[in-house]
């Protein structure tokens, strides 16, 4: 979210590790433009989003893109369950920096 831009040059130089491409800059600012959120948001509202899927039940469609950037998860997930998890993935949550 900080700096996409960075974020994908690292993965498309991981992939040119494996597989012969080239790519510009338009290019790439183009691909991180129409994989943003808001863009893939807007497509599925527009219907364009292919992966939809629909309540058996309803025959609505299920919202994939939900909260993305907005997700402040903080505010979704009560202490004790956030408490619990912290207990239970101490360990890993200290390996990988989040505690």
């Amino acid at each position: 979210l900080n700096d996409p831009e960075k974020e994908f040059f690292k993965i498309v130089n991981y992939l040119k590790n494996f597989i012969n491409f080239q790519s510009t800059k338009n290019q790439i600012n183009k691909i991180i433009k129409n994989i943003s959120f808001d863009e893939l948001e807007k497509k599925e509202e527009e219907n364009l989003f292919p992966e939809n899927v629909y309540d058996l039940e309803t025959t609505k469609r299920i919202k994939f893109f939900n909260l993305g950037p907005k997700n402040e998860w903080i505010n979704l997930l009560d202490k004790n369950t956030s408490n619990e998890i912290e207990k239970k993935f101490q360990k890993e949550m200290l390996e990988l920096g989040y505690l």
